[in-house]
């Protein structure tokens, strides 16, 4: 028998073995939107006076796991902050929990909740980025990773925006949502299995070898009929794709 991680069971005369176990990017469909006026999914401050926050969150989140947001700047010379952030409060700077701030004079400058961390250069039509791996969060511009934060995110994560100066824009914002693999419910393909046949009646000592198609754990049982979780032996050379063990 075998029966990967997934238990997806194969029938086997002499083995039973078990294999290793083992996203989506979308435009951003804005929501709440106040003094901004959104085409597709960009955006743009186009009403308030200049300094009064204005702006609008994504209705999509990352409820855990890994994930991103992503958008594009095409000015320099006008105010505004995006970045990953546990819900909204308000329109302000201080309310995003991470957060790039597009500062008017060519930098863009990361905040958390309203706490300078550093900056960088910045130029018209830049791609940003903020990015959460494996429970941290980085920040990249043009692909570049040029920050990670050493504060852990809390879930749900949103887009957030804040926009100070009228005219100031965001274009083409995205969200991606890393998913779980699917599902495994392949059974290993096994090959090369020995010994084959009939033992002679004096074999006190025989060593069992095969392989498999993927990474697998074998086990075996000196009794016929005994379900794979009641094995009580594993291999003495497995996890990987060759197996062997001597009984």
């Amino acid at each position: 028998k075998s029966k990967d991680a997934s238990g997806n069971l194969a029938a086997s005369g002499d083995f039973t073995f078990t294999t290793a176990a083992g996203g989506g990017t979308e435009g951003v469909i804005w929501v709440n939107p106040f003094n901004v006026t959104a085409t597709g999914n960009s955006l743009e401050k186009t009403s308030g006076c200049d300094g009064c926050p204005a702006g609008a969150q994504s209705q999509q989140t990352i409820t855990s796991g890994n994930g991103y947001v992503e958008f594009t700047i095409p000015l320099t010379t006008k105010r505004l902050a995006a970045g990953l952030s546990n819900g909204n409060t308000d329109n302000s700077l201080a309310d995003i929990d991470f957060a790039i701030l597009i500062n008017g004079g060519g930098y863009a400058v990361i905040f958390e909740n309203g706490a300078y961390r550093t900056e960088t250069s910045q130029a018209a039509n830049d791609v940003l980025r903020v990015e959460v791996l494996s429970n941290q969060v980085k920040y990249k511009r043009n692909g570049v990773t040029f920050f990670t934060s050493t504060k852990t995110p809390s879930y749900p994560l949103l887009l957030d925006t804040s926009f100070e100066t009228l005219g100031a824009k965001l274009n083409n914002a995205l969200i991606h949502i890393e998913t779980a693999p699917p599902p495994d419910t392949s059974p290993p393909i096994r090959s090369d299995g020995q010994p084959t046949g009939i033992l002679p009646t004096e074999t006190t000592q025989a060593t069992l070898s095969l392989t498999t198609n993927e990474n697998a754990t074998c086990k075996y049982s000196t009794t016929a009929g005994i379900a794979y979780a009641s094995m009580p032996s594993t291999f003495s050379t497995t996890g990987g794709t060759a197996h062997a063990t001597t009984v």
